[in-house]
């Protein structure tokens, strides 16, 4: 089963990630956290661009750690106590540090997603545990807060629909595939910002239909209004409308039952077709797979079968089928 268009097929997403994921040597005491996950399975799937915007900063390495510190409510980035030499524990470090990567978040711009390693001050995703100087060491640790890295955060503010992840959430076979899911769109949609073709972009929102339909029947709804009317005289905001309101569908995990939604409405494509045999046996599969008994990937692959004999072109060249390379194996979770 293949459904991956030529568009993509010919080229890689391309990633932002944190560099000591990638086995660079830029961690405060010199060393990486080479994630084998990116290595073993999409090294050679997606474009991987490494940035540290510690090193960026001119933190250097080795280098003094580094922590998240709340003072009156407003949240820092200094110097941790404890260390060797003069340091100015009371400085923020956090402008200097977003000043420093104005180059890396204007390569970002060209990037389909990014991924962060956890529990970084800089690039963590509500991992960073953020320290009070109002409680006690106790009262700290027994009330821990955790928050975005200085850079993360910063990158979210100015790229909202760019996908973001931390390495260690892909460890989960489904955030993996709805990662996966984000770029392979988020890829597609930044041919057609170069292409700047309306058409291209309705035939986008018409082929994601039952993706976006298995996170959210009424966000789907919401982009179809949204493409109603062409915006002749200004397509490149009615696009980063449309490309903000798709990517934040993704956010969230979809429940099983609204992918069981929309493969009961898939399965109406074909069901004048189906023998009451088999569509009892698929309504069966989907019952067990809404209670957590069964994978997805058996019952796409009956729904694709009885829709390539059975189906039309418009359900045919769903990205449902296929949305990202790894789809069929993390399915089959």
């Amino acid at each position: 089963m293949d459904s991956l268009d030529s568009s993509i097929a010919d080229s890689k997403p391309a990633l932002g990630v944190s560099a000591c994921l990638l086995g660079e040597s830029v961690r405060y005491d010199g060393a990486h956290k080479r994630s084998a996950l990116l290595q073993a399975s999409l090294s050679g799937l997606l474009s991987m661009h490494g940035f540290c915007p510690e090193l960026s900063a001119g933190f250097g390495v080795p280098r003094p750690t580094i922590a998240l510190y709340e003072d009156a409510g407003a949240v820092e980035l200094r110097r941790n106590p404890g260390q060797q030499g003069k340091l100015d524990l009371k400085e923020n470090l956090a402008p200097a540090m977003i000043q420093s990567c104005e180059e890396i978040f204007r390569a970002c711009q060209n990037l389909n997603g990014y991924i962060f390693m956890q529990r970084s001050p800089s690039c963590a995703l509500a991992s960073a545990q953020l320290i009070s100087d109002q409680r006690s060491s106790d009262q700290a640790n027994s009330e821990a807060r955790y928050i975005d890295g200085v850079f993360a955060a910063e990158l979210k503010r100015r790229l909202p629909a760019l996908p973001v992840v931390q390495e260690c959430d892909l460890h989960h076979g489904p955030s993996l595939d709805r990662f996966l899911v984000a770029v392979y769109a988020h890829h597609r949609l930044s041919k057609i910002q170069q292409s700047q073709s309306f058409s291209e972009l309705l035939d986008f929102h018409s082929r994601y239909k039952y993706t976006v339909m298995a996170y959210s029947v009424p966000a789907y709804k919401r982009l179809g209004k949204l493409l109603a009317c062409r915006n002749a005289d200004n397509f490149s905001a009615q696009f980063e409308e449309y490309r903000l309101g798709f990517m934040q569908i993704f956010k969230q995990e979809p429940s099983r039952g609204a992918i069981v939604n929309a493969l009961m409405h898939i399965m109406g494509y074909v069901k004048q077709q189906l023998s009451a045999e088999q569509s009892q046996q698929l309504l069966g599969q989907m019952h067990a797979y809404r209670l957590g008994e069964q994978a997805l990937q058996p019952i796409i692959v009956e729904l694709h079968n009885a829709i390539e004999l059975w189906g039309s072109e418009y359900i045919r060249r769903q990205y449902f089928w296929c949305p990202h390379p790894l789809s069929e194996q993390l399915r089959a979770l």
